[in-house]
């Protein structure tokens, strides 16, 4: 049996140090002159678009979480890496109203007439887990 469980947003974020030092970007245009974080992971979603400038290419998502909250560049994350430096205040959101990809997370387990408790805790932990946050003003 599978499910989806989520659409996992990716939002393009920038530290304050970063931003502070480059200028924060008002348009899609505007991104052009600033450089980027690249995952070359095959699960990502997309390579930036709007900039050939990559200052960092990594093909694993936490680096690049690094690299963006160090004040490397602009990096497209899943939401669920950038959330707690977001609330923080150490990382900010760039153009929210910009179309980005998203990740789909699906959980497969074994079907049976009876699900065991464990397995039912587990896939709700994992529901709640990866739902948007409720103030959700700035992430589609």
């Amino acid at each position: 049996m599978s499910r989806e469980l989520a659409q996992l947003p990716t939002i393009l974020c920038a530290s304050r140090v970063y931003l502070d030092q480059t200028g924060r970007p008002a348009s899609e245009a505007d991104l052009a002159g600033h450089a980027f974080i690249e995952i070359t992971a095959p699960s990502h979603i997309e390579a930036p678009r709007w900039s050939k400038a990559r200052r960092f290419i990594v093909n694993d998502v936490d680096m690049a979480y690094q690299a963006v909250v160090e004040g490397m560049g602009i990096g497209l994350l899943p939401l669920y890496v950038a959330r707690r430096d977001l609330e923080r205040g150490r990382l900010e959101q760039l153009l929210p109203a910009t179309a980005l990809g998203g990740q789909s997370v699906w959980v497969s387990y074994p079907e049976l007439r009876h699900q065991s408790q464990k397995t039912r805790a587990f896939v709700e932990f994992l529901t709640t887990t990866l739902a948007p946050p409720r103030d959700a003003r700035s992430v589609r």
